[in-house]
Protein backbone atom coordinates (compact mmCIF):
# COMPACT_ATOMS: atom_id res chain seq x y z
CA UNK A 1 0.00 0.00 0.00
CA UNK A 2 1.55 3.28 -1.13
CA UNK A 3 1.83 6.45 0.92
CA UNK A 4 -1.07 8.21 -0.78
CA UNK A 5 -3.47 5.38 -0.02
CA UNK A 6 -2.26 5.20 3.58
CA UNK A 7 -2.84 8.94 3.99
CA UNK A 8 -6.43 8.82 2.74
CA UNK A 9 -7.24 5.67 4.71
CA UNK A 10 -5.92 7.22 7.93
CA UNK A 11 -7.74 10.49 7.18
CA UNK A 12 -11.08 8.74 6.66
CA UNK A 13 -10.64 6.73 9.86
CA UNK A 14 -9.78 9.85 11.86
CA UNK A 15 -12.80 11.76 10.53
CA UNK A 16 -15.20 8.88 11.13
CA UNK A 17 -13.92 8.16 14.64
CA UNK A 18 -13.90 11.86 15.60
CA UNK A 19 -17.47 12.42 14.38
CA UNK A 20 -18.58 9.22 16.11
CA UNK A 21 -16.92 10.15 19.42
CA UNK A 22 -18.55 13.58 19.40
CA UNK A 23 -21.97 12.03 18.75
CA UNK A 24 -21.51 9.48 21.52
CA UNK A 25 -20.31 12.23 23.86
CA UNK A 26 -23.37 14.33 23.05
CA UNK A 27 -25.61 11.32 23.65
CA UNK A 28 -24.01 10.58 27.04
CA UNK A 29 -24.43 14.23 28.13
CA UNK A 30 -28.01 14.68 26.98
CA UNK A 31 -30.22 16.65 29.34
CA UNK A 32 -32.47 13.65 29.87
CA UNK A 33 -29.40 11.78 31.12
CA UNK A 34 -28.38 14.69 33.33
CA UNK A 35 -31.86 15.08 34.82
CA UNK A 36 -32.14 11.37 35.57
CA UNK A 37 -28.74 11.38 37.24
CA UNK A 38 -29.66 14.45 39.29
CA UNK A 39 -32.95 12.91 40.43
CA UNK A 40 -31.23 9.70 41.46
CA UNK A 41 -28.60 11.56 43.44
CA UNK A 42 -31.24 13.75 45.09
CA UNK A 43 -33.29 10.74 46.19
CA UNK A 44 -30.20 8.99 47.48
CA UNK A 45 -29.10 12.02 49.47
CA UNK A 46 -32.57 12.62 50.92
CA UNK A 47 -32.80 8.94 51.85
CA UNK A 48 -29.50 9.11 53.71
CA UNK A 49 -30.68 12.24 55.50
CA UNK A 50 -34.01 10.74 56.56
CA UNK A 51 -32.47 7.41 57.53
CA UNK A 52 -29.89 8.94 59.85
CA UNK A 53 -30.25 10.47 63.25
CA UNK A 54 -32.82 13.22 63.23
CA UNK A 55 -32.11 16.35 65.17
CA UNK A 56 -33.48 16.25 68.68
CA UNK A 57 -36.90 17.78 69.19
CA UNK A 58 -37.40 20.65 71.56
CA UNK A 59 -37.84 19.26 75.04
CA UNK A 60 -39.98 20.99 77.57
CA UNK A 61 -38.36 22.21 80.78
CA UNK A 62 -38.93 19.76 83.70
CA UNK A 63 -41.79 20.80 85.99
CA UNK A 64 -41.13 22.43 89.37
CA UNK A 65 -42.01 20.62 92.70
CA UNK A 66 -45.67 21.70 92.94
CA UNK A 67 -46.40 19.00 95.60
CA UNK A 68 -44.43 21.01 98.11
CA UNK A 69 -47.47 23.19 98.90
CA UNK A 70 -49.63 20.18 99.72
CA UNK A 71 -46.95 18.82 102.01
CA UNK A 72 -46.60 22.23 103.73
CA UNK A 73 -50.27 22.31 104.74
CA UNK A 74 -49.90 19.12 106.78
CA UNK A 75 -46.76 20.18 108.73
CA UNK A 76 -46.16 22.12 111.91
CA UNK A 77 -45.31 25.79 111.91
CA UNK A 78 -41.60 25.21 112.54
CA UNK A 79 -41.49 22.58 109.98
CA UNK A 80 -43.54 24.79 107.71
CA UNK A 81 -40.99 27.57 108.00
CA UNK A 82 -38.07 25.18 107.29
CA UNK A 83 -39.84 23.67 104.33
CA UNK A 84 -40.79 27.11 103.03
CA UNK A 85 -37.19 28.26 103.23
CA UNK A 86 -36.03 25.07 101.53
CA UNK A 87 -38.69 25.51 98.84
CA UNK A 88 -37.73 29.13 98.27
CA UNK A 89 -34.07 28.14 97.97
CA UNK A 90 -35.03 25.32 95.61
CA UNK A 91 -37.16 27.66 93.52
CA UNK A 92 -34.27 30.08 93.24
CA UNK A 93 -31.94 27.32 92.05
CA UNK A 94 -34.59 25.98 89.70
CA UNK A 95 -35.17 29.40 88.17
CA UNK A 96 -31.44 29.85 87.65
CA UNK A 97 -31.21 26.37 86.14
CA UNK A 98 -34.26 27.09 83.96
CA UNK A 99 -32.79 30.29 82.46
CA UNK A 100 -29.41 28.69 81.89
CA UNK A 101 -31.12 25.74 80.20
CA UNK A 102 -33.13 28.09 77.98
CA UNK A 103 -29.93 29.82 76.96
CA UNK A 104 -28.23 26.53 76.21
CA UNK A 105 -31.30 25.33 74.30
CA UNK A 106 -31.34 28.45 72.11
CA UNK A 107 -27.68 27.98 71.31
CA UNK A 108 -28.32 24.31 70.55
CA UNK A 109 -31.25 25.20 68.29
CA UNK A 110 -29.06 27.57 66.34
CA UNK A 111 -26.47 24.81 65.90
CA UNK A 112 -29.17 22.39 64.78
CA UNK A 113 -30.53 24.89 62.26
CA UNK A 114 -27.04 25.50 60.94
CA UNK A 115 -26.51 21.77 60.59
CA UNK A 116 -29.82 21.47 58.75
CA UNK A 117 -28.90 24.26 56.37
CA UNK A 118 -25.53 22.65 55.68
CA UNK A 119 -27.15 19.29 54.97
CA UNK A 120 -29.74 20.88 52.70
CA UNK A 121 -27.02 22.68 50.77
CA UNK A 122 -25.08 19.44 50.43
CA UNK A 123 -28.20 17.67 49.20
CA UNK A 124 -28.82 20.45 46.68
CA UNK A 125 -25.22 20.32 45.51
CA UNK A 126 -25.28 16.55 45.17
CA UNK A 127 -28.56 16.77 43.24
CA UNK A 128 -27.17 19.30 40.78
CA UNK A 129 -23.72 17.68 40.51
CA UNK A 130 -23.07 16.46 36.95
CA UNK A 131 -21.74 13.01 36.09
CA UNK A 132 -18.41 12.50 34.38
CA UNK A 133 -18.01 13.74 30.82
CA UNK A 134 -16.84 10.43 29.34
CA UNK A 135 -19.34 7.81 30.36
CA UNK A 136 -21.80 5.25 29.05
CA UNK A 137 -25.43 6.45 29.21
CA UNK A 138 -27.50 5.04 32.06
CA UNK A 139 -31.02 5.46 30.65
CA UNK A 140 -32.33 2.51 28.68
CA UNK A 141 -33.31 4.66 25.68
CA UNK A 142 -29.92 6.36 25.52
CA UNK A 143 -28.16 3.03 25.86
CA UNK A 144 -30.18 1.70 22.93
CA UNK A 145 -29.20 4.71 20.81
CA UNK A 146 -25.61 4.29 21.97
CA UNK A 147 -25.48 0.66 20.84
CA UNK A 148 -27.24 1.23 17.52
CA UNK A 149 -25.04 4.18 16.59
CA UNK A 150 -21.85 2.39 17.60
CA UNK A 151 -22.84 -0.64 15.54
CA UNK A 152 -23.55 1.62 12.56
CA UNK A 153 -20.11 3.20 12.86
CA UNK A 154 -18.50 -0.25 12.97
CA UNK A 155 -20.32 -1.21 9.77
CA UNK A 156 -19.11 2.00 8.10
CA UNK A 157 -15.49 1.22 8.95
CA UNK A 158 -15.83 -2.44 7.94
CA UNK A 159 -17.34 -1.57 4.54
CA UNK A 160 -14.70 1.08 3.93
CA UNK A 161 -11.81 -1.26 4.73
CA UNK A 162 -13.28 -4.05 2.62
CA UNK A 163 -13.61 -1.60 -0.28
CA UNK A 164 -10.00 -0.47 0.13
CA UNK A 165 -8.60 -4.01 0.38
CA UNK A 166 -10.68 -5.59 -2.43
CA UNK A 167 -9.40 -5.28 -6.02
CA UNK A 168 -11.87 -3.92 -8.53
CA UNK A 169 -11.62 -6.95 -10.81
CA UNK A 170 -9.95 -7.11 -14.16
CA UNK A 171 -9.88 -8.99 -17.40
CA UNK A 172 -9.33 -12.34 -15.70
CA UNK A 173 -12.69 -12.04 -13.94
CA UNK A 174 -14.73 -11.37 -17.07
CA UNK A 175 -15.51 -14.81 -18.45
CA UNK A 176 -15.48 -16.61 -15.11
CA UNK A 177 -17.48 -14.32 -12.79
CA UNK A 178 -19.95 -12.33 -14.87
CA UNK A 179 -23.57 -13.55 -15.01
CA UNK A 180 -24.55 -10.84 -17.53
CA UNK A 181 -21.51 -11.08 -19.81
CA UNK A 182 -21.28 -14.65 -21.12
CA UNK A 183 -19.15 -16.11 -23.84
CA UNK A 184 -21.09 -16.92 -27.01
CA UNK A 185 -19.29 -19.00 -29.52
CA UNK A 186 -15.84 -17.72 -30.31
CA UNK A 187 -16.65 -14.11 -29.50
CA UNK A 188 -17.91 -12.21 -26.50
CA UNK A 189 -21.50 -11.30 -25.92
CA UNK A 190 -24.24 -10.50 -23.45
CA UNK A 191 -27.40 -12.39 -22.61
CA UNK A 192 -29.85 -10.19 -20.78
CA UNK A 193 -30.01 -12.09 -17.50
CA UNK A 194 -31.05 -15.39 -19.11
CA UNK A 195 -28.60 -17.39 -21.19
CA UNK A 196 -31.31 -19.54 -22.79
CA UNK A 197 -33.91 -16.86 -23.59
CA UNK A 198 -32.33 -13.42 -23.52
CA UNK A 199 -34.83 -10.59 -23.05
CA UNK A 200 -32.70 -7.87 -24.60
CA UNK A 201 -31.19 -10.00 -27.30
CA UNK A 202 -27.61 -11.07 -27.64
CA UNK A 203 -25.01 -8.50 -28.59
CA UNK A 204 -22.11 -10.13 -30.39
CA UNK A 205 -18.88 -8.24 -30.03
CA UNK A 206 -15.61 -9.21 -31.55
CA UNK A 207 -12.53 -9.24 -29.39
CA UNK A 208 -10.76 -5.88 -29.26
CA UNK A 209 -7.42 -4.87 -27.93
CA UNK A 210 -6.97 -2.14 -25.35
CA UNK A 211 -5.21 0.88 -26.82
CA UNK A 212 -3.30 1.45 -23.56
CA UNK A 213 -2.22 -1.98 -22.33
CA UNK A 214 -2.74 -3.93 -25.63
CA UNK A 215 -4.62 -6.69 -23.82
CA UNK A 216 -7.96 -8.11 -25.03
CA UNK A 217 -10.82 -5.79 -24.11
CA UNK A 218 -14.22 -7.56 -23.92
CA UNK A 219 -17.50 -5.74 -23.21
CA UNK A 220 -17.88 -3.90 -19.89
CA UNK A 221 -14.11 -3.71 -19.46
CA UNK A 222 -12.57 -0.23 -19.37
CA UNK A 223 -9.04 1.00 -18.90
CA UNK A 224 -8.22 3.21 -15.91
CA UNK A 225 -5.37 5.57 -16.67
CA UNK A 226 -4.69 6.22 -12.98
CA UNK A 227 -4.41 2.54 -12.06
CA UNK A 228 -2.98 1.74 -15.52
CA UNK A 229 -5.07 -1.44 -15.80
CA UNK A 230 -8.29 -2.67 -17.34
CA UNK A 231 -11.17 -2.93 -14.88
CA UNK A 232 -14.29 -5.05 -15.29
CA UNK A 233 -17.45 -2.96 -15.06
CA UNK A 234 -15.49 0.11 -14.05
CA UNK A 235 -17.62 2.79 -12.42
CA UNK A 236 -15.05 5.41 -11.41
CA UNK A 237 -11.71 5.87 -9.70
CA UNK A 238 -12.45 6.88 -6.11
CA UNK A 239 -10.00 9.26 -4.48
CA UNK A 240 -11.02 8.33 -0.93
CA UNK A 241 -10.21 4.65 -1.37
CA UNK A 242 -7.42 5.35 -3.91
CA UNK A 243 -8.72 2.49 -6.02
CA UNK A 244 -11.07 1.87 -8.91
CA UNK A 245 -14.65 0.93 -8.13
CA UNK A 246 -15.46 -2.05 -10.29
CA UNK A 247 -17.03 -5.47 -10.39
CA UNK A 248 -15.64 -6.98 -7.17
CA UNK A 249 -15.82 -4.00 -4.81
CA UNK A 250 -18.82 -2.10 -6.21
CA UNK A 251 -21.21 -3.86 -3.81
CA UNK A 252 -19.26 -2.97 -0.65
CA UNK A 253 -18.78 0.57 -1.95
CA UNK A 254 -22.57 1.02 -2.18
CA UNK A 255 -22.88 -0.51 1.29
CA UNK A 256 -20.29 1.96 2.56
CA UNK A 257 -22.33 4.85 1.17
CA UNK A 258 -25.55 3.42 2.62
CA UNK A 259 -24.20 2.96 6.14
CA UNK A 260 -22.47 6.35 6.01
CA UNK A 261 -25.76 8.04 5.17
CA UNK A 262 -27.43 6.21 8.06
CA UNK A 263 -24.62 7.11 10.48
CA UNK A 264 -24.51 10.79 9.54
CA UNK A 265 -28.30 11.10 9.71
CA UNK A 266 -28.24 9.40 13.11
CA UNK A 267 -25.48 11.75 14.31
CA UNK A 268 -27.41 14.82 13.19
CA UNK A 269 -30.55 13.53 14.92
CA UNK A 270 -28.57 13.01 18.16
CA UNK A 271 -27.24 16.56 18.07
CA UNK A 272 -30.64 18.10 17.31
CA UNK A 273 -32.16 16.02 20.12
CA UNK A 274 -29.49 17.31 22.51
CA UNK A 275 -30.26 20.94 21.66
CA UNK A 276 -34.03 20.43 21.95
CA UNK A 277 -33.72 18.77 25.36
CA UNK A 278 -31.45 21.55 26.59
CA UNK A 279 -33.88 24.26 25.47
CA UNK A 280 -36.81 22.47 27.12
CA UNK A 281 -34.91 22.16 30.42
CA UNK A 282 -33.35 25.63 30.30
CA UNK A 283 -35.01 26.78 33.54
CA UNK A 284 -33.93 23.88 35.74
CA UNK A 285 -30.98 23.83 38.14
CA UNK A 286 -29.36 21.01 36.18
CA UNK A 287 -29.50 23.03 32.96
CA UNK A 288 -27.98 26.05 34.70
CA UNK A 289 -25.18 23.93 36.13
CA UNK A 290 -24.66 22.24 32.75
CA UNK A 291 -24.55 25.60 30.96
CA UNK A 292 -21.98 26.89 33.43
CA UNK A 293 -19.67 23.87 33.23
CA UNK A 294 -20.05 22.02 29.91
CA UNK A 295 -22.21 23.84 27.41
CA UNK A 296 -19.28 25.72 25.88
CA UNK A 297 -17.29 22.51 25.39
CA UNK A 298 -20.25 20.68 23.89
CA UNK A 299 -21.09 23.52 21.49
CA UNK A 300 -17.45 23.69 20.37
CA UNK A 301 -17.33 19.93 19.70
CA UNK A 302 -20.64 20.01 17.84
CA UNK A 303 -19.53 23.01 15.77
CA UNK A 304 -16.29 21.24 14.78
CA UNK A 305 -18.01 17.96 13.92
CA UNK A 306 -21.03 19.49 12.16
CA UNK A 307 -19.24 20.34 8.85
CA UNK A 308 -17.91 16.78 8.58
CA UNK A 309 -21.28 15.26 9.42
CA UNK A 310 -23.38 17.51 7.18
CA UNK A 311 -20.93 17.37 4.28
CA UNK A 312 -20.68 13.57 4.47
CA UNK A 313 -24.45 13.24 4.66
CA UNK A 314 -25.12 15.43 1.61
CA UNK A 315 -22.28 14.03 -0.50
CA UNK A 316 -22.89 10.36 0.29
CA UNK A 317 -26.66 10.79 -0.08
CA UNK A 318 -26.30 12.20 -3.60
CA UNK A 319 -23.72 9.59 -4.61
CA UNK A 320 -25.81 6.75 -3.15
CA UNK A 321 -28.88 7.90 -5.09
CA UNK A 322 -26.83 8.05 -8.29
CA UNK A 323 -25.33 4.59 -7.72
CA UNK A 324 -28.72 3.00 -7.02
CA UNK A 325 -30.16 4.63 -10.13
CA UNK A 326 -27.38 3.12 -12.26
CA UNK A 327 -27.67 -0.26 -10.52
CA UNK A 328 -31.40 -0.36 -11.24
CA UNK A 329 -30.54 0.00 -14.95
CA UNK A 330 -27.55 -2.38 -14.77
CA UNK A 331 -25.15 0.34 -15.84
CA UNK A 332 -21.91 1.85 -14.63
CA UNK A 333 -20.99 5.52 -14.69
CA UNK A 334 -18.68 4.97 -17.68
CA UNK A 335 -21.43 3.18 -19.64
CA UNK A 336 -23.95 5.89 -18.76
CA UNK A 337 -21.53 8.50 -20.05
CA UNK A 338 -21.22 6.51 -23.30
CA UNK A 339 -25.00 6.56 -23.63
CA UNK A 340 -25.02 10.33 -23.19
CA UNK A 341 -22.24 10.91 -25.71
CA UNK A 342 -23.75 8.52 -28.25
CA UNK A 343 -20.85 6.07 -28.39
CA UNK A 344 -23.28 3.42 -27.13
CA UNK A 345 -26.69 3.67 -28.79
CA UNK A 346 -28.79 1.57 -26.41
CA UNK A 347 -28.38 -0.19 -23.10
CA UNK A 348 -28.02 -3.90 -23.94
CA UNK A 349 -27.42 -4.81 -20.27
CA UNK A 350 -30.86 -3.83 -19.01
CA UNK A 351 -32.98 -6.92 -18.28
CA UNK A 352 -36.16 -4.80 -17.93
CA UNK A 353 -36.36 -5.99 -14.35
CA UNK A 354 -35.06 -3.80 -11.54
CA UNK A 355 -34.62 -6.74 -9.15
CA UNK A 356 -32.65 -8.72 -11.72
CA UNK A 357 -30.48 -5.71 -12.48
CA UNK A 358 -29.76 -5.25 -8.79
CA UNK A 359 -28.93 -8.95 -8.48
CA UNK A 360 -26.26 -8.55 -11.15
CA UNK A 361 -24.50 -6.02 -8.94
CA UNK A 362 -25.40 -6.97 -5.36
CA UNK A 363 -25.64 -10.74 -5.73
CA UNK A 364 -28.43 -13.26 -6.31
CA UNK A 365 -29.51 -13.41 -2.64
CA UNK A 366 -31.32 -10.22 -1.52
CA UNK A 367 -30.84 -11.21 2.13
CA UNK A 368 -27.10 -10.61 1.73
CA UNK A 369 -27.33 -7.24 -0.02
CA UNK A 370 -26.51 -5.36 3.20
CA UNK A 371 -23.83 -7.78 4.38
CA UNK A 372 -20.34 -6.31 3.75
CA UNK A 373 -18.75 -9.17 1.86
CA UNK A 374 -16.66 -8.86 -1.31
CA UNK A 375 -17.45 -10.73 -4.50
CA UNK A 376 -15.81 -14.15 -4.58
CA UNK A 377 -15.28 -16.65 -7.34
CA UNK A 378 -18.58 -17.84 -8.78
CA UNK A 379 -20.70 -16.04 -6.20
CA UNK A 380 -22.83 -14.20 -8.78
CA UNK A 381 -23.69 -17.00 -11.12
CA UNK A 382 -27.34 -16.64 -12.11
CA UNK A 383 -28.41 -20.28 -12.00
Amino acid sequence: MDGKRVFFVVLVHVLVIYAAMVSLLVLANDMSEMSAFSSARSQQSSGEFSGGARPSEKQEHPSLPYSVARRVLSMSSVRKAAVAREAAHSNMKSSQSFFSHRFRRRAGDEDIEETRREKKSKIRESAVALPSLWRVPQLRTNRLHFGLFLGNIILVLVCYNVTVCTPAGGLDDWDEYRPDCVSIGSGFGYAGGDEEEPQSGTVRVTTRACSHCTRPKPPRVHHCRICNSCVLRMDHHCVWVVRCIGYRNHKVFIQFLFYTVLATAYALAIKVRFLIHFLLASGSDVAVEFAAERLGVMIALIALAAPVTIGSFIGCMMLLGWQLYLAARNLSSVEHFKLLTGSMKTNPYDTRSTITNLKHLLGPNPLLWLVPTPIRRGSRRMR
